[in-house]
């Protein structure tokens, strides 16, 4: 996972003044005394957590070599030697390491890995009860600050960069930042991820949880923030920072925080626990697991053919005899030069593999009965194994990472109740782990663009990534309804597959949502189809019903042609009222025979 950083603003203004927008003395009183501008430049030349950020950096290294995509050794960070040094330990002879290394192909085996995990943590944004709101004094404000996130994609910033980063970034700093020039009434921040490689030095409180300042690099100045200030410096010929911008801001709190709550050692703030942090030994151990196989793999589909050795009677045009597969000519200046054997050569195998040639036995009393070519099998024992360890060892570090089994392990096993409600309360255990920590980030970063913005009209965000996901797909919920009638399960339950069904099918489609929830009130017999409705007798018993199952496609486009949309349709009065409404319109049109198809139903039937 890659994601860009903006370069920091090289000059910062003052938003406009509010007439709220001053800092109240309440807030005044939590000041901290700020770094002056020799502090600063102290810090830039002898960090005081340089140590701290460089054991960061090295975690974040590891992280990133196995779930950033590179297509080739030369762009794979500095871990690559680590790993390599590593596993020439492992493997102490010196041609079996030069063969780990070729085999060793990027993109690696973990990048797939970590790319399915993904897929799981991704439905951290997919949560049934989500919720994310923001308070102001003013009510008018609410819509200025929608139109702003929305204009600044604010959804990606979430969805691409921050999760991004929680894969192979886990130290990044969000960093909340003003424009060099205010175009609009209201000032507008923008916000962005700083990686962890380009601080020179930061404080954190573990107390009041927040920075206290940031020190790092934006191309070829240095920004310092802190609670005060922002501040940019230049350098001079000789390197020295020149302060070049000092703003001050309102906000009684540095504008930067950690992207991520929980830290590796509680003691220290500085490096933070990924959720695949704790697998990152599996994964070095997966890779090495799966570049061997591969050794093993060219052994089994390349065989090791043997064959008695035979003396060659060849001789060049010069005299010279065959002596171990090659023949010496000697050149115009009375040089000898070795030259392959085209007699040798012929006898070489015409497919893939090797060839060893032993002794021919020489025992009298022993006879040698054996074929004079034969061929060294392959462990079958030794190859199953790697396969099945290599498969174990994956679904193990996906288990451990999503709490999710292996759909292929599922198939082979029949999981009793108890055993589902446990791997789906795992699964919501460690997405609910993700969003706590998406909440306090993304309420801090709305909190702070907010106070930029609007000063004291701002009132606080309420940011709630939701606790109830959806952990199946379209397809595993469809293949459940389906199960769940053919074993005449209660209608309840398959009434409930069915509303997730529909759930999934519009869940990120709020107004689609809506629309089948409405349609889930309208359809009679739901969960029968048209032939078990006929086979149940619902003809005869529900004329009306019946007609309005087979046509409900065309009915309710019909209604939507005469009324407009079905959501829109009756939206201030009460549900139950409304869906009484159009069921009695829905019973209208199947009792006129001027219907267009001049039947009950009219168009759209289905004959499923």
């Amino acid at each position: 996972m890659v994601y860009s950083t903006p370069n920091v603003s090289l000059t910062t203004r003052k938003p406009k003044d509010l007439k709220t927008g001053n800092c109240p003395p309440e807030r005044a009183s939590n000041f901290k005394m700020a770094l002056s501008n020799e502090q600063i430049k102290e810090l830039i030349k002898a960090p005081k957590n340089g140590l701290k950020l460089q054991k960061a950096i090295q975690h974040e290294l590891r992280l990133s070599f196995h779930s950033t995509i590179v297509d080739k050794k030369e762009d794979a960070n500095t871990y690559y030697s680590e790993f390599m040094q590593w596993a020439k330990s492992v493997i102490a002879a010196k041609d079996k390491n030069a063969q780990f290394e070729k085999l060793l192909t990027f993109p690696i085996a973990t990048n797939d890995l970590i790319d399915e995990i993904s897929d799981e943590y991704i439905k951290v944004f997919d949560a049934q009860n989500s919720l994310i709101d923001y308070a102001f004094s003013d009510a008018k404000y609410k819509e200025l600050f929608d139109d702003y996130l929305q204009r600044k994609n604010d959804e990606h910033f979430w969805k691409r960069d921050v999760f991004g980063a929680i894969l192979s970034a886990i130290n990044s700093i969000v960093v909340v930042d003003l424009p060099k020039e205010q175009t609009t009434d209201y000032p507008e921040p923008y916000y962005y991820l700083l990686p962890i490689d380009q601080v020179i030095d930061l404080e954190y409180d573990l107390v009041n949880k927040r920075m206290n300042y940031v020190i790092f690099h934006s191309d070829d100045k240095i920004a310092a923030f802190d609670d005060h200030y922002y501040r940019v410096f230049s350098k001079d010929d000789k390197g020295n920072p020149i302060l070049e911008v000092e703003e001050p801001h309102d906000l009684s709190y540095c504008p930067a925080n950690y992207m991520w709550r929980d830290n590796i050692d509680t003691n220290n703030p500085y490096n933070k626990q990924s959720p695949l942090s704790s697998q990152l030994s599996r994964l070095d151990w997966y890779l090495f697991c799966s570049t061997t196989k591969k050794s093993l793999d060219l052994y089994a589909a390349y065989p090791i053919y043997w064959a008695y050795e035979s003396k060659c009677s060849y001789k060049n045009e010069q005299g010279a005899e065959c002596d171990g597969g090659f023949t010496h000519l000697v050149d115009d200046d009375d040089t000898s030069r070795p030259v392959p054997c085209p007699s040798c050569e012929a006898k070489k195998l015409v497919g893939p593999g090797s060839l060893i040639s032993i002794p021919i036995p020489n025992n009298p009393n022993k006879p040698d009965l054996r074929e004079p070519v034969g061929v060294v099998g392959v462990d079958v024992d030794s190859l199953k194994y790697n396969v099945d360890e290599l498969d174990r060892l994956e679904n193990f570090i996906k288990q451990k990472s999503t709490g999710k089994i292996d759909s292929k392990l599922l198939n082979k096993e029949a999981m009793n109740e108890d055993q589902i409600r446990s791997q789906f309360e795992s699964q919501t255990n460690i997405l609910r782990y993700i969003a706590s920590n998406l909440d306090i980030i993304r309420s801090w970063t709305m909190d702070t663009v907010g106070k930029l913005m609007f000063g004291d009209i701002y009132i606080s965000s309420s940011v709630n990534h939701g606790t109830e996901f959806y952990l199946q797909s379209l397809d595993e919920v469809t293949k459940e309804y389906q199960s769940a009638k053919n074993s005449g399960l209660p209608l309840y339950i398959i009434a409930s597959k069915r509303k997730m069904i529909a759930e999934l099918q519009a869940k990120n489609n709020p107004s689609e949502r809506e629309a089948m929830e409405i349609m889930r009130y309208l359809e009679p017999y739901p969960d029968l189809t048209i032939g078990e409705c006929k086979a149940n007798g619902v003809t005869e018993a529900d004329p009306i019903g019946f007609a309005i199952k087979l046509g409900f496609s065309g009915l309710i486009d019909r209604f939507e042609l005469e009324h407009g949309s079905i959501v829109e349709f009756g939206s201030l009065l009460p549900l139950k009222i409304k869906i009484a409404r159009i069921n009695e319109k829905l019973k209208e049109y199947v009792k006129d025979k001027t219907t267009p198809t001049g039947t009950p139903g009219g168009e759209g039937g289905n004959n499923s």
